[in-house]
């Protein structure tokens, strides 16, 4: 290998490399969020010059010079569930022409017991049918594609530095083997999780549509459906926003969880008849609050929380069980501490 002919020869590509570097990353970032498909990670570089010749050096057997490399241009794309990788190939192949000679699926060759990750690699190029200029078709880059437990284990093992089961002591070997298998018994609970999640939320979506939540528990899954669903909470909801004229702004019921449980709403049929008996004292407070206010917005929790602020005033919670609320909603026991004794003064003012 001639290094002065080599080093010109990756020079004049750089631009061109650079070049497809850029097309490709927008291709891919914008066709991934498109598919849905959420991402830990979406890396890409231009393989440096000392890099690029150390490796021709290194595999002279493989490449006669730079422009022979595949790997010129890198991506990585990292995601969180291991099903998703095939999400993301399937992509990959429709954007791209795939190499299949030169490509390689680890997740298919490697040996149970055997060091390593599992992990996608696709060799690609640019289609000339997308009309792509000329000089960028014929250079072949790498997408590398795997989950989040997959990275993890390359990148511990890069750290380690030991890419041959025979390079360390046979114990030691064994222990890789198990963690190993570890790592992926994980990837596929993950995704068993994820899929009972999803029906779960189909099942409780169809319940509160149906009007057969009330024995169901409170946690994010049934709260979330209920304000999103139930026509009482979305009543309120809705008369509250009117009071300024106001655009309902989404956002989490997840901080309402402990403060529900606080004051012993535990399942879906407890909110309901929170809702029947405090409807009016919640309006009317936030009448209260909104007099003074010039809001462009509220959070789609607001009906939650006028109700809780009703219960606290008009409900038989003792200063203890007021104490613990606001413990739910600030770290500052002084703060809580406070806020107790103003709803308790309120009270006594009401009654």
């Amino acid at each position: 290998m001639n290094d002065f002919n080599e080093k010109a020869a990756y020079e004049a590509l750089l631009p061109n490399l650079k070049a497809l570097e850029e097309i490709v990353s927008q291709k891919l970032f914008a066709e991934i969020a498109s598919a849905g498909i959420p991402t830990l990670e979406i890396a890409h570089r231009t393989k440096d010059k000392a890099s690029a010749l150390e490796k021709i050096k290194r595999k002279a057997d493989n490449y006669s010079g730079v422009s022979e490399l595949t790997d010129l241009v890198g991506f990585r794309i990292i995601c969180y569930f291991s099903d998703d990788v095939d999400k993301i190939a399937a992509v990959v192949e429709k954007l791209f022409d795939i190499d299949r000679d030169n490509s390689v699926d680890k997740r298919q060759i490697i040996s149970p017991t055997a060091f390593g990750y599992l992990s996608l690699h696709y060799i690609c190029s640019l289609p000339e049918s997308e009309k792509y200029p000329k000089e960028l078709c014929g250079i072949k880059f790498e997408i590398q594609m795997r989950s989040a437990l997959q990275h993890t284990w390359a990148e511990i093992e890069h750290d380690l530095g030991y890419k041959s089961m025979f390079a360390i002591p046979r114990d030691i070997r064994r222990e890789f083997s198990r963690i190993a298998g570890l790592l992926e018994l994980a990837d596929e609970s993950f995704v068993r999780i994820r899929a009972r999640l999803s029906d779960y939320k189909k099942h409780i979506t169809n319940d509160i549509r149906n009007g057969n939540a009330s024995e169901l528990s409170i946690d994010l899954v049934t709260l979330t459906a209920y304000l999103k669903y139930n026509r009482q909470m979305n009543t309120l909801l809705n008369e509250i926003a009117d009071i300024q004229g106001a655009h309902i702004k989404m956002q989490s019921p997840e901080n309402y969880l402990p403060r529900l449980a606080a004051i012993n709403i535990t399942t879906l049929g407890d909110l309901e008849r929170l809702a029947d008996r405090e409807h009016d004292h919640a309006l009317e407070l936030a009448n209260e609050l909104f007099d003074a206010a010039d809001l462009d917005e509220i959070a789609s929790t607001a009906g939650l929380h006028f109700l809780c602020r009703a219960e606290l005033l008009y409900g038989e919670h003792d200063k203890n069980e007021i104490f613990d609320y606001f413990t739910c909603t600030t770290k500052n026991r002084e703060r809580a501490r406070h806020q107790a004794k103003a709803v308790l003064k309120q009270r006594k003012i009401i009654q």
